[in-house]
């Protein structure tokens, strides 16, 4: 997957090398995010930077903890992630309310219709930014939903269903940034709405 703008470029890799190994690889800019099984029992998880910029924090050696805990923090958030979308499951109630409008203030905010495609896209693709790790924005997700054959998307369709999803509790944004990331409830609704929809 190709992009000028690593930032938003997320490429997901499986690799075989030997028998016996599975290599489970996402490349999100200039991170690496790795999983592995090494012997019968073992399964590591790595992330790799290609570039210190990426973490943004100092990089002389003074700042080496520093940058130990944005490395340990990028890797649970990988992991946990990962865990979110394996347990997905879906309550009595999720495909009734999903549809359903939030009231917010004076106003009501449209519900998600998964009978839509463009919806279904729009689920995809927030699903596909879940590991970018300062969050997304608005021109993130238009990228993402241009590539789904949906050439007149802009901006401003991102920003409406970024608050559809933020209604729905499926994001939360960043503190003290315009960048969103998605919610644990988010990536388990979603995830399990893909399976059963596919």
């Amino acid at each position: 997957m190709q992009n000028k703008n690593p930032y938003f470029c997320t490429e997901v890799q499986i690799q075989r090398p030997d028998y016996n190994l599975t290599v489970f690889k996402v490349h999100v800019g200039k991170l690496t995010f790795k999983l592995y099984d090494k012997g019968e029992r073992t399964l590591r998880a790595e992330v790799v930077v290609h570039n210190s910029k990426e973490l943004g924090c100092k990089r002389s050696l003074e700042y080496f903890e520093q940058m130990i805990l944005k490395l340990e923090n990028l890797m649970n958030n990988f992991v946990n992630n990962l865990t979110y979308a394996h347990v997905a499951t879906l309550d009595d109630d999720t495909m009734n309310n999903l549809s359903k409008p939030v009231k917010k203030g004076k106003s009501n905010i449209s519900g998600i219709n998964i009978t839509r495609s463009r919806n279904v896209a729009l689920m995809e693709s927030v699903l596909t930014l879940m590991f970018n790790p300062n969050g997304f924005g608005a021109k993130g997700l238009a990228e993402k939903m241009r590539k789904k054959k949906l050439a007149n998307y802009t901006i401003s369709n991102a920003r409406y269903e970024m608050r559809k999803l933020k209604a729905k509790r499926f994001i939360v944004k960043v503190k003290g940034k315009q960048k969103h990331r998605i919610t644990q409830k988010g990536i388990q609704t979603i995830s399990a709405i893909l399976c059963v929809w596919k």
